[in-house]
């Protein structure tokens, strides 16, 4: 699950990424296949090839040109994922790709079509947390999103910032995570953390020679530079 560990919930898209959006009339759950818990050898080697096809299909969404393209990412990403998570209920991975799925999905309709399912997000990350207390992409949407969600609505900035950074501390390579972090401490106007989080992130960025990394962490740097004292970033490449 390598890729998996790729996936960026980069900053400003962690609140909408987590919004599942399932279609018109449909629950969440109704989008999905009952669960045929895998029992042999076979079965759990197509629910690994799920996973890392939702896991590619996801980072292709990523960086598609166009909204027709993305979305037909997300949405091949998300069946991949119900087909895992049917043959392998208890894998919090596979509940995290679903959730990442339908995340982007719910980001690219917008938060006012994809608010009304706060509660089955919230479901769905307590769930992965349960079955894996330290899942780092967990941790991170978690905090994220207590971080930028109002505070009627469950949000938390100074315990937001906490889960990053245990985040981070579970996978300190992370990129991702670091901007996320450096986000959460620019809106908590804390600007000396979020440089040196940005600075590190650099760093990793370059030494990981990895082109698509170091694009990332140079587009958040010019959208903190044009950003007002605790205003959230607009970053429109997620």
């Amino acid at each position: 699950m390598n890729r998996l560990r790729k996936l960026l919930l980069l900053p400003g898209s962690t609140l909408l990424t987590a919004l599942l959006l399932a279609p018109p009339g449909v629950t969440a759950n109704e989008t999905a296949p009952a669960a045929v818990v895998a029992t042999s050898s076979e079965d759990i080697s197509k629910a690994q090839d799920d996973l890392a096809r939702a896991s590619e299909l996801l980072d292709e969404g990523e960086h598609a040109q166009n909204s027709t393209d993305r979305r037909a990412f997300y949405l091949a990403a998300e069946r991949h994922a119900d087909a895992a998570v049917a043959l392998l209920p208890k894998s919090a991975d596979a509940h995290f790709l679903r959730f990442a799925a339908r995340g982007r999905l719910a980001q690219m309709k917008g938060l006012a079509r994809a608010a009304w399912q706060l509660a089955s997000l919230q479901e769905e990350l307590d769930l992965v947390l349960e079955l894996d207390p330290n899942h780092a992409d967990a941790l991170g949407s978690r905090g994220g999103m207590l971080v930028k969600l109002p505070y009627l609505f469950g949000g938390d900035r100074t315990r937001g910032i906490q889960l990053l950074q245990r985040s981070l501390k579970l996978d300190p390579q992370s990129v991702g995570k670091r901007l996320e972090l450096a986000e959460a401490y620019h809106l908590n106007e804390q600007d000396d953390e979020a440089r040196k989080e940005l600075e590190d992130a650099r760093v990793i960025a370059e030494g990981s020679g990895s082109t698509q990394q170091i694009e990332t962490v140079k587009k958040f740097t010019d959208a903190l530079a044009k950003s007002c004292r605790g205003c959230e970033l607009e970053i429109l490449a997620r």
